[in-house]
């Protein structure tokens, strides 16, 4: 209590914190102090001196900043239909008035919020009272809330935020207590989000049971040091017979004389208001106070005191809840009164009971079975019993005891034991005692009723669950698994009687008996090698009593009815698993086995096989010992029988696997079943991700192929001489097969082409295959006949085999075919391939240097034969099994036609191979030929050799010939040669080598050009020209490192990228490079004079004067020796600015001149040249002083 006051109500309540405010909720239910917690709020908050009354010290301290800080308006709610914001308001209103506070609210009408009117009427308020904060105190919040409507609720929501935001910004502060948390309650879900935004303005703070104890021990039973110190000499006597008690005795010394559990259990109490705990404690201890504390027992009062409380007042009997325990209990205690067995224990009985009947009225649910166990009773009432010796676990068995004792008193009504966790409690159903009433059952039970029930328990163990196979009869179909078959064997399970095998038809593989453990009759048991039987050789007591309690039970349930007979079943299915876990956990030590007249144990057995049937359940437990016992006897009735390893096969899949062998052997899918059926018959097996057929080794097929190949050839052999047998129990004649597995045998042999399989309207051989996935194995397994193929078109296939250059041999071969099948379909696969992309290239047909090497009609001609032996390929992929070897129709002279067309295919396709082989080598001289200028003597050569390359390629002799390939290479390589040597040469003449590329650094290096740049400022000097000459030495790019073999790779220089049809070249680079210096050279002259002749005119002397000494000896110096500074600074350029200062530029385009002189005509004579001359400079200078201008053209 003292951390939530100091760190959670506090904070809220304070006004001189960083931190906003909180509205505040005080949680608790009634009777645990919350209006009191709230009171004593208020109370301090309002009157200071009230701290003084305060005895904790922390908490004294932490009240301090509120104390005495508020004015208080307290407030409560009752019966009202008017809204939360006008019961609130209007009372703190008039409250206000009191104070001497005038402020009136508006109604909601007028009002279009409520928080602003609060900050307002806290202004108002501290007008008069500076320095307080105001707190309003409501209790009994959630009861009004609960009884508003939703939409009326959703509006008291708002404003109960609208409260909480008046808290945070200004010294308002409300308090309201509800009895459980509004956040949580399930009754305003519907509200969710007006509940969030009201959870985000209130702290919540919850009174728990830990306070309430705080409570009583500090206020109702306050002791002295030296009382706590007599508790606990006298407490400590008793710690080793309660479990946590000696952990937690400072809290049972600060509650004593009451029980700790008390007040837990009173929390989980539903039915009464938590405000009665303080009266009923008051008035037990008043009972107390005269009684001396016993000396043998601990004293303490616990939780089944609070039964007589509730019995005494009469007003609880109007709880259904309470009312129904109270009746029940009555019954109980009335009989422990009377029982005589019970004289030593009665009190601790009644206590008991009365536990256990206040317990009830903690759970929400008054049926459920949930109570406390005989620990709990023992530590949570502190029972102490007459026991010879202070023993925790003695006195445990000791209240075991007595809790059995008051069942037997009752007959077992009202009160029941949970077996899952040993808790007893209350059953207030109970009012039948049907664990008595089996019992009496029991007693009248003869050998033949519990053989009967023995079964009827075994068969649900054994999973026996449907009908029996014949009716009156413990007769049930089952599989056994055939170990290392992959297979399972067909029989029957009997229950009792050993004389019934003839009753189940038709005959199985075996016969798996269980006999009668009740009755002394003595049977005797066949030594048949498909029989086997168990028994019970030892039966114990619990198994013997545990059998009575479930025939019992089922014998009450036929004759119950209703609720009562789902009791009886309840308890007959508690026996039960009980029952089978027994003779599961207890198989090998109580059940015998004879087979063939020996009889062994089980562990005999296990050693004996090498098996371990640990954790297993009852029924693989026996399954697995039977199929042991008689794998051999299967062996010996199937020798041949095929074995499918990697899957265990059971009558139901095995049609599911045999389809789906069936669809893998007509071509659809091959599924991980389907691989198993056919290794296991020896039919095929995978190999690289293929399905390879093994038929010529089977032992199956072999059996039917001699059979029907004995036969005369329009001799058929009928259905009933290979499949025979009982319906639902037929098998073939020679080997045992179920008809699902014989089918996927007769269709491998039909896919092979070794038999015809004749069906009900219709015939399927290896021509229409496909029909025997189709119609389904239910429809095949109908057929009636089989019957030999007609012969297979040998010389035909040969000429096919010997076309596509294949072994002939394998046709002539049966056992062959499988082979010869699989490079068959290699071939043509690959041929196809080649086919199919040759036609696509002979779209445009081959083309070499640009140039088609077919005319258009031989083109089309080509592609209608290749495609009509494309169409001949392709006919030969439906030969895919041996069988349909059969089905080729084409003579031997059709097959040759179609083959005549595979030669044309080859001879074009290498005509291709041909153009393709060139094709780098010709890619190179495409771009050499646009590389190099069109009229390059090159050219010439580049024109001829193709001529001579595509005559060469369109003559069919040359083609076929082996020679033509290496002489077009020759012939390219040469021509490759030829443009290497012309492009070095090119390159050499466009290039600088390392001598002038040397030299260009040396003139670029020259000092001169940075004296030009730094002119071109100066505004008559022509800076075009300097640009252009940059130009010119900027162009004149440098390699001197190309070689032959850089060129064998690229048609073009890597380095510099020269192209020479786009790079005409006048004049070698070395050249221009000499006659960018000889300019270079002219330029600065022209320059450094003119700069002179300009610097000697008389209005730049008169400048010169004017200018400062330093740059006026410069210019002068300049003037006279024509040197220009080595450093030409920006003072300097300024000095020539200045001095050159009245001086003006005119800059006249060359063009313009020129057409201004030539356009009246020409020859002219001098004198009309000097006219036109004069007439153009005219306009350009009028109004110009002609001292002071400079011309300049810009060429």
């Amino acid at each position: 209590m003292m951390d939530v006051i100091l760190h959670r109500i506090l904070p809220s309540l304070r006004c001189d914190l960083d931190r906003p405010g909180d509205g505040l909720f005080i949680v608790g239910n009634y009777g645990t102090g919350k209006s009191h917690l709230m009171a004593w709020i208020t109370a301090i908050a309002e009157y200071p001196d009230l701290l003084e009354r305060v005895t904790h010290p922390a908490v004294i301290e932490g009240l301090k900043p509120i104390a005495g800080k508020f004015k208080v308006v307290r407030q409560e709610t009752g019966a009202t239909e008017k809204n939360l914001r006008d019961i609130i308001l209007e009372d703190l209103e008039k409250h206000l008035n009191e104070m001497g506070v005038a402020y009136h609210f508006p109604s909601m009408e007028k009002a279009s919020n409520n928080k602003d009117l609060l900050i307002e009427m806290m202004r108002e308020f501290q007008k008069v009272f500076p320095g307080y904060g105001l707190l309003v105190a409501m209790d009994e919040l959630l009861d009004y809330l609960r009884g508003r409507k939703d939409q009326q609720l959703a509006l008291d929501l708002n404003f109960l935020r609208e409260l909480g935001e008046a808290c945070e910004i200004s010294p308002f502060r409300f308090i309201a207590g509800i009895q459980e948390s509004l956040f949580d309650s399930p009754r305003f879900q519907f509200a969710a989000d007006s509940i969030r935004r009201v959870k985000a303005r209130f702290e919540q703070v919850r009174i728990v049971r830990e306070d309430m104890a705080y409570v009583v021990s500090r206020r109702l039973l306050a002791k002295t040091e030296l009382q706590k110190q007599r508790i606990r000499k006298h407490l400590e006597k008793f710690t080793a017979l309660y479990m946590a008690m000696a952990e937690h005795l400072d809290e049972y010394i600060d509650l004593y004389p009451i029980h700790p559990s008390y007040l837990e259990i009173f929390e989980r109490v539903t039915v009464v208001e938590k405000r009665d705990l303080l009266k009923a404690l008051s008035r037990q201890m008043e009972s107390k106070l005269d009684i001396e504390v016993p000396a043998n027992e601990t004293g303490l009062l616990s939780f089944d005191e609070y039964w007589a409380i509730l019995n005494e007042d009469p007003s609880y009997r109007s709880v259904p809840e309470i009312r129904e325990v109270q009746e029940k209990t009555k019954v109980l205690q009335d009989r422990v009164k009377t029982a005589p067995n019970m004289r030593d224990y009665r009190t601790a009985a009644m206590r008991m009971i009365a536990a256990l009947a206040v317990h009830r009225l903690t759970l929400t649910d008054l049926y459920a079975p949930v109570g406390l166990t005989p620990g709990e009773l023992r530590d949570q009432l502190c029972l102490y019993l007459p026991i010879p010796e202070d023993d925790a676990d003695f006195l445990l068995t000791t209240v075991e005891s007595v809790l059995r004792e008051i069942s037997r008193a009752v007959n077992g009504q009202f009160i029941s034991r949970n077996t899952e966790n040993d808790q007893y409690y209350l059953d207030l159903k109970k009012d039948i005692d049907y664990d008595s009433l089996i019992e009496q059952r029991t007693q009248s039970l003869d050998a033949e009723q519990l053989n009967r029930y023995f079964f009827d328990m075994l068969a649900r163990g054994l999973e026996l669950n449907e009908s029996t196979y014949v009716p009156g009869f413990r007769i049930w179909p089952r599989e056994l698994p055939w170990t290392g078959q992959g297979m399972t064997r067909r029989g029957y399970i009997f229950l009792g009687a050993t004389n019934e095998r003839s009753t189940a038809q038709p005959e199985r593989d075996f016969y798996l008996h269980f006999l009668s453990p009740y009755g002394e009759e003595k049977v005797e048991l066949s030594q048949k090698p498909d029989e086997i039987f168990f028994w019970i050789s030892q039966k114990n007591t619990d198994f013997d009593l545990t059998m009575r309690l479930y025939a019992g039970a089922k014998e009450m349930s036929a004759i119950s009815s209703g609720s009562n007979k789902e009791q009886y079943e309840r308890k007959a299915d508690q026996a039960r698993i009980i029952l089978n876990n027994w003779l599961r956990d207890n198989l090998t030590r109580v059940i015998s086995i004879q087979y063939k007249g020996i009889q062994v144990s089980v562990p005999e057995a296990l050693a004996q096989f090498h098996l371990n049937i640990r954790d297993l359940s009852l029924r693989d437990q026996v399954f697995r010992l039977a199929s042991a016992f008689l794998g051999e006897r299967f062996k010996e009735q199937y020798p041949h029988y095929p074995k499918f390893n990697g899957f265990e096969f059971t009558m139901e899949t095995m049609s599911q696997a045999a389809e789906a062998a069936i669809r893998a052997i007509v071509g659809i899918a091959v599924t991980r079943p389907a691989q198993i059926v056919l290794d296991g018959l020896d039919l095929a097996h995978m190999e690289n991700g293929q399905l390879v057929f093994t038929t010529e080794t089977s032992l199956y097929v072999q059996s039917i192929h001699d059979r029907l190949f004995k036969l005369p050839e329009e001799k058929v052999i009928n259905r009933s001489d290979l499949i025979q047998g009982a319906r639902d129990a037929e098998r073939d004649t020679q080997f045992g097969l179920e008809p699902e597995w014989f089918m996927v045998v007769l269709v491998a042999l039909v896919r092979q082409g070794e038999i015809s399989l004749n069906l009900p309207g219709i015939r399927i051989d290896s021509s229409n295959l496909d029909e025997a996935g189709r119609v389904g194995l239910p429809m095949l397994m109908r057929f009636n006949a089989v019957s030999r193929p007609k012969p297979i078109p040998e010389q035909s296939l040969r000429a096919v085999f010997e076309g596509l250059d294949l072994n002939a041999d394998l046709i002539s071969d049966a056992k062959s075919h499988e082979l010869a099948i699989s490079q068959l379909k290699f071939a043509v696969d690959q041929e196809l391939n080649r086919i199919v992309i040759l036609l696509d290239n002979l779209r445009e047909g081959p083309r070499y240097w640009r140039e088609s090497l077919l005319e258009p009609l031989e083109l089309q001609q080509q592609r209608k034969e290749i495609t009509d032996y494309k169409n001949f390929l392709s006919s030969l992929q439906t030969l895919n099994s041996p069988g349909k070897l059969r089905n080729f129709a084409l003579g031997q002279g059709e097959v040759r036609h179609e083959l005549h067309s595979r030669k044309k295919a080859q001879e074009i396709n290498h005509l291709f191979e041909v153009v393709g082989a060139l094709a780098t080598t010709l890619d190179y001289i495409y771009q050499a030929e646009i590389t190099l200028p069109a009229d390059d003597p090159w050219q010439a050569e580049s024109a001829r050799v193709r001529t001579e390359h595509i005559g060469l390629l369109r003559s069919s002799t040359s083609v076929q010939g082996n020679g033509l390939l290496a002489r077009l290479k020759g012939s390219l390589a040469n021509l490759q040669d030829a443009y290497i040597q012309r492009y070095l040469e090119l390159h050499r003449k466009a290039r600088l080598d390392s001598t002038q590329d040397a030299e260009k650094k040396r003139i670029t290096g020259d000092t001169r050009w940075g004296q030009l740049r730094t002119l071109s400022g100066v505004d008559f000097l022509n800076r075009v020209e300097l640009q252009k000459l940059e130009e010119r030495l900027t162009d004149l790019k440098s390699c001197p490192s190309l070689t032959a073999a850089d060129l064998r790779s690229r048609p073009f220089c890597g380095s510099c990228g020269f192209v020479p049809r786009t790079n005409a070249i006048t004049s070698s680079a070395g050249e221009q490079l000499q006659q960018v210096s000889n300019d270079f050279g002219q330029l600065y002259l022209k320059w450094v004079n003119g700069l002179r002749e300009n610097l000697k005119s008389d209005s730049s002397r008169a400048n010169l004067a004017m200018i400062a000494d330093k740059e006026r000896k410069e210019i002068t110096s300049f003037i006279d020796t024509g040197m220009l500074p080595e450093r030409m600074t920006d003072r300097f350029i300024s000095a020539l600015r200045d001095t050159l200062q009245g001086l003006e530029k005119v800059a006249i385009e060359g063009a313009d001149l020129l057409l201004a002189l030539t356009r009246p005509g020409m020859p002219c004579t001098s004198d009309e040249f000097e006219n036109r001359f004069r007439a153009f400079l005219r306009p350009i200078l009028e109004g110009k002083d002609p001292t002071k201008i400079r011309i300049q053209i810009d060429w």
